[in-house]
């Protein structure tokens, strides 16, 4: 995930990635959730996606 900064890094549900970037927030971290495309996930990631 790390090689993906900046970027997308990971991807799941708003409330997912909400209780990450809360997780991430203790730790002194920046992110931002956003709603992306699924064709902007990069080839290749292994991310939770549901099949079309």
């Amino acid at each position: 995930m790390k090689n993906r900064i900046p970027g997308i890094v990971y991807v799941g549900t708003k409330t997912e990635m909400q209780w990450l970037q809360s997780r991430l927030d203790e730790f002194g971290f920046a992110s931002a959730v956003v709603e992306i495309d699924r064709d902007s996930v990069p080839v290749g990631a292994d991310l939770p996606i549901k099949p079309d």
